[in-house]
């Protein structure tokens, strides 16, 4: 990995900022703050950092800068796999430690707020639940845990039978998750019951590394090493969308809230694809 940040502007795409952070970053999210837009990325170093952008209508040619050097240094023992940030201050991480911990970066020195122990091989992702204190981790053990963030304790165990690579919520319907595992399947489920899934999606021929739900609730993206995305619309119970214009995996997708119609995809071919879908 070559640990660098891209940040650009989606409606007119061009680079705004690109910087390195730190050799094998692994993960990176945008965090609110009252004064300026943050960064939070995972490395494979362990750390955690915290990264200052500077607002690009009145300062194009500066380059994000650390918030805070040596941030969270040490605090896990292996790889950061995944990172997520839950309001302006609370940064979950999962790491190849086992662990997941929690974050406060409101502070002008912070430092671990929780340790949750539990997971038996590498914490490969994690995700908040839209407006609460619940956090879903999956793992290569095989499991999704859903965490009480303020008692610091496991409230939920799904095993799933094979290692899990991604998990995400639906920002409409928080109790629905969309996890996707091992194979070529994802999994749509509602915390409430979680013994029957809502919909198993199948239509990807190799495994998908990532999944996110659209602003309205009712369509899935998906990102697969069969290099292609994904569009699966939950009430119609079916795959409305492929689109086939990556040409190596494709790693990482993203709804854009400004335009219902548009994600953003990566990929291991090294583009950035702002995709538009047809009406």
């Amino acid at each position: 990995w070559s640990g660098r940040v891209v940040v650009f502007a989606w409606s007119e795409p061009h680079t705004l900022h690109s910087f390195s952070t730190h050799s094998g970053q692994t993960d990176a999210k945008w965090a609110g703050n009252s004064a300026s837009e943050v960064i939070v990325t995972g490395s494979d170093d362990g750390n955690i950092y915290v990264w200052k952008v500077p607002d690009a209508s009145t300062s194009e040619e500066a380059t994000p800068t650390l918030a805070i050097p040596s941030l969270f240094w040490g605090e896990h023992d292996d790889s950061v796999m995944a990172v997520d940030v839950q309001g302006e201050s609370t940064v979950a991480s999962g790491s190849s430690d086992h662990t997941v911990r929690l974050f406060d970066i409101q502070n002008s020195r912070p430092c671990s707020q929780a340790t949750f122990p539990g997971h038996t091989g590498p914490v490969w992702t994690v995700a908040w639940q839209p407006k609460s204190q619940t956090l879903a981790s999956g793992s290569q053990d095989r499991t999704v845990r859903i965490w009480d963030s303020r008692e610091s304790q496991c409230s939920q165990i799904l095993r799933l039978g094979d290692p899990v690579f991604h998990v995400c919520f639906n920002k409409v319907k928080p109790t629905e998750m969309a996890i996707s595992k091992e194979g070529t399947g994802v999994l749509v489920m509602d915390l409430r019951q979680p013994d029957t899934p809502l919909h198993t999606i199948t239509s990807h021929k190799a495994v998908v590394h990532c999944q996110d739900f659209d602003t309205t609730g009712t369509m899935l993206a998906t990102a697969s090493d069969d290099t292609s995305v994904h569009v699966f619309h939950l009430d119609q119970d079916t795959t409305v969308h492929r689109l086939t214009h990556h040409t190596d995996f494709a790693r990482a997708v993203k709804w854009i809230p400004q335009d219902p119609t548009a994600l953003v995809t990566g990929s291991w071919d090294k583009s950035i694809r702002v995709e538009r879908l047809p009406a």
